[in-house]
């Protein structure tokens, strides 16, 4: 008995906005009869004068052709006077009479306008009644189109009989809201009932409670962010609360531009409607797909494509939503519904039915906007019980998240104990094979330490390492780290000269994947060094023969994993007399000369790819450099620029791509590798292995000679065909100036002219390997190996010459004679 007293209260509360008083008002829109109703007579003029307000004046007496008759409510006046302009004035004017029964009551009398706009002034009789909106020069500077509002009539501006209403509008042309626009709701009676008539008590009460209920869900998802459908559950209960608060007659009284409030409307339409099915999206799948990804998109773009244009522009993107809403949207939400039935999700039976019933409602306000023109919006009712629904299913669903917590706290201990011993297990096992992991990194380390020693024996040639392998790790009482860079040095003798040898190696890979490439280059490597200091053929070579074959011999051990280790390094020769040094750069980072404060890149362009990757004969070059008392050259390998200096995001790294960084930490270190490996760590954070390798030449005593007399001297001899006069000129300089090219190439001349041919090609033949792309010198080493009947030799030799200028006429000559001696030309060969 008491349900039933209460819903009886709450229907009779719902429609109580819909009582009227005893007398009826007079109706704008109709005249009715006791036995029926036809259309009230009004008068419509694209144009207003002053004239029009006379009591006496009636449509056409002022000769105009322009008044047209209408009997039937909306008046779109753009129906009638279709303009391209942005405004216009109208003038719409009808009779009326008052029934006696007002005249002897003395309660207040207002007129209700359904909706009229966009700036309007209602005058009876020719007395100004009210007026609302802002038009001056040509423009609306401020729209009024409202709706449901009531005014204040004085009763001594009426009469019983014919009394003249003339509504002066001014509007866009083009918007069918300039007018009259809905089919009732225009009446004149007493004031207090009118205006409690427009009074939608009911429609603020829901939109409060709905507020409130999206409140309650943001605050939820605040607490449980990865909940995204109390997110846009609450976009939805908020957007439906704004929505039909602009849909009420009472945000008409808050005095704002109705444009404003019209776009408004509109955008919170598209936007909360999107957020309807990005809730069941994320309630029954916890994500989202591409289809509704796109309409979200597409919805987001009309709400922001709304802001700027008129409003009949915004009429038309409104019909485009609302075709999309019906083929698009619904069909969404309905595939969506019938997913969570299909899946025996939560209460998905029961929203299903829910949706049905509001999208039917919904369908009707939307064929009402579009159609009936009554203003009656069911939906705000249907949606308040929808919306119940869903807040009921939400708590619910809460309700059994909260008991299963419940239960998970009253079994929580017995849970941890056993998950404790899970892990105690896990994690025993982790240790053990970490133990045999870390016991095979400590191994390996062993057999590294003495493949990467200083073992430089002169004082004049100072070398010193720094090494930090980026994987560290402990065994029993040992730290130790391992990783893929080696710098080892060794001093050697080569052609009767001392020579301190030195490598800075980068292999492929981290740990013990590095670890492995430097075990075999680190032995191959020793093995080399040791057979030159035990063979007097080995050592009996110049250094840039001997760097050629070392390098080749690391080269075809490497090439036989197939490229799946490879191998950056710089491999040189210091001569301890001279200063001089002898280098073969492997895609290794570049040599940095550190002299008089300043630091700068020996090299300037790649050199080599990996030791591992392929090479032909042409592309190896050993580059030679003068080292003055007090130089320091430092290498390194490319842990020195691969610095970890932010982050973008959650998992983007930002990595350091500024090589010259370098010479800057090399400025400031002062050329020390203590310095310098602090100024790197506080740039960035290493990600990768870091070796410096560090030479410095300080002789006690140095030899103070010019070159250029002793250069002019030889040059001299030789062009007076004193050839061993001049050779001896040119050993001296090769003596003191090793790195002096051009000296050992006039010496192969001399050489050459001797009649002494195999000394002559080994000193071109160095000179080759310093300036491989030298066209002379490869024509002259070419003619040599002719004279000694070389033919393979000089046709590889020819064949590069050939690459540099293929058109060449010496060239050209030599092959013909290759060819007479049955010695075609070779293709291109590996070195072997």
């Amino acid at each position: 008995m008491l349900k039933l007293r209460f819903l009886i209260f709450f229907l009779l509360y719902l429609f109580s906005s819909f009582a009227i008083s005893a007398i009826e008002p007079i109706n704008l829109s109709e005249l009715c009869s006791e036995k029926s109703c036809e259309g009230r007579i009004w008068n419509i003029k694209n144009d207003f004068h002053k004239n029009y307000l006379k009591s006496d004046f009636t449509p056409g007496m002022d000769g105009s052709k322009d008044w047209k008759e209408v009997r039937t409510f909306p008046i779109w006046l753009n129906q009638f006077y279709p303009s391209s302009e942005s405004t216009a004035n109208y003038t719409l004017l009808t009779l009326f009479d008052v029934p006696n029964e007002y005249f002897e009551n003395e309660t207040q009398m207002g007129i209700r306008m359904g909706e009229i706009g966009e700036v309007f002034t209602i005058y009876i009789n020719g007395w100004k009644i009210t007026s609302d909106g802002i038009f001056e020069k040509g423009q609306i500077l401020f729209h009024r189109t409202i709706r449901g509002q009531v005014y204040h009539l004085p009763k001594k501006f009426l009469k019983p009989k014919d009394n003249l209403l003339v509504l002066h509008v001014v509007g866009d042309p083009r918007y069918d809201h300039t007018g009259l626009y809905l089919t009732r709701g225009y009446e004149i009676g007493y004031y207090d009932d009118l205006k409690y008539k427009t009074q939608d008590r009911t429609s603020l009460g829901l939109i409060a409670v709905y507020i409130a209920i999206g409140l309650y869900h943001f605050f939820l998802f605040l607490k449980r962010r990865k909940e995204l459908h109390n997110l846009f559950f609450c976009g939805f209960a908020i957007g439906a609360g704004i929505y039909f608060f602009t849909r009420t007659n009472e945000i008409f009284e808050l005095g704002l531009d109705s444009e404003i409030t019209q776009k408004t409307e509109l955008i919170i339409l598209y936007l909360f409607v999107s957020c309807y099915y990005l809730f069941f999206s994320y309630l029954y799948f916890s994500s989202v797909n591409r289809y509704l990804k796109t309409l979200f998109y597409f919805n987001v773009s009309l709400a922001f494509i709304s802001i700027f244009p008129p409003l009949y522009i915004c009429e038309y993107i409104l019909r485009l939503w609302q075709l999309s809403a019906v083929f698009f949207v619904l069909p969404a939400v309905v595939y969506l519904l019938y997913k969570g039935v299909k899946t025996n999700a939560s209460y998905s039976k029961n929203l299903l039915f829910g949706s049905i019933v509001l999208i039917l409602t919904a369908m009707f306000d939307i064929l009402d906007s579009v159609v009936f023109n009554t203003g009656i919006a069911i939906s705000k009712y249907s949606f308040f019980i929808y919306m119940l629904g869903i807040a009921t299913v939400l708590a619910d669903k809460f309700t059994e998240l909260h008991r299963q917590t419940e239960i998970l706290n009253a079994t929580l201990e017995q849970k941890v104990v056993e998950r404790t011993k899970e892990l105690s297990k896990s994690l025993d096992s982790i240790q053990e094979l970490k133990a045999q992991q870390d016991g095979d990194y400590f191994l390996t380390s062993l057999l590294l330490r003495p493949l990467g020693s200083n073992l430089s024996k002169n004082q004049d040639v100072k070398i010193e390492f720094l090494i930090q392998q980026k994987k560290k790790f402990q065994f029993k009482q040992w730290n130790s780290e391992i990783g893929g860079d080696l710098c080892v040095t060794h001093s050697v003798i080569l052609k009767n000269k001392n020579y301190t040898v030195f490598v800075n190696a980068d292999a492929m890979g981290k740990s013990i994947q590095g670890a492995g490439g430097v075990l075999v280059l680190g032995s191959v490597f020793a093995a080399i060094v040791e057979r030159t200091k035990m063979s007097t053929l080995t050592s009996n070579v110049y250094p840039e023969r001997w760097l050629k074959n070392s390098f080749l011999e690391l080269q075809k051990v490497f090439e036989t994993f197939d490229g799946s280790m490879l191998v950056s390094l710089v491999l040189g020769l210091v001569d301890d007399s001279t200063g001089t040094v002898y280098y073969i750069n492997a895609e290794h980072p570049s040599l940095v000369l550190y002299r008089d404060g300043i630091a700068e890149f020996l090299d300037q362009e790649m050199q080599l790819r990996k030791l591992g990757i392929r090479i032909t004969e042409g592309n190896l070059s050993v580059r030679i450099f003068a080292m003055k008392p007090g130089d320091i050259l430092i290498s390194g390998s490319d842990g020195r620029d691969d610095l970890l200096i932010g982050t973008e995001g959650e998992n983007k790294r930002i990595i350091n791509e500024d090589e010259t960084k370098f010479l800057q930490f090399v400025e400031k270190g002062d050329g020390n590798l203590n310095n310098i490996a602090e100024h790197i760590q506080k740039f960035g954070d290493l990600t990768d292995d870091l070796s410096l390798l560090r030479i410095e030449y300080c002789p006690e005593h140095s030899i103070s000679l010019d070159l250029r007399p002793m250069w002019k001297d030889a040059v001299a001899l030789h062009k007076k065909k004193l050839f061993k006069e001049s050779l001896q000129v040119c050993e001296e300089i090769g003596k003191y100036f090793p790195e002096e090219t051009r000296a050992l190439f006039l010496a192969s001349l001399n050489k050459y002219h001797m009649g002494d041919w195999n000394d002559s090609a080994d000193m071109a033949e160095r000179v080759r390997l310093r300036e491989p792309d030298n066209l002379k010198v490869l024509l002259n080493l070419t003619f040599i190996h002719i004279k000694l009947k070389n033919w393979n030799r000089a046709n590889v030799i020819l064949g590069e010459a050939r690459k540099l200028s293929p058109d060449h006429k010496r060239i050209r000559q030599l092959d013909r004679f290759l060819e007479k001696q049955g010695k075609p030309i070779a293709p291109t060969e590996h070195w072997t």
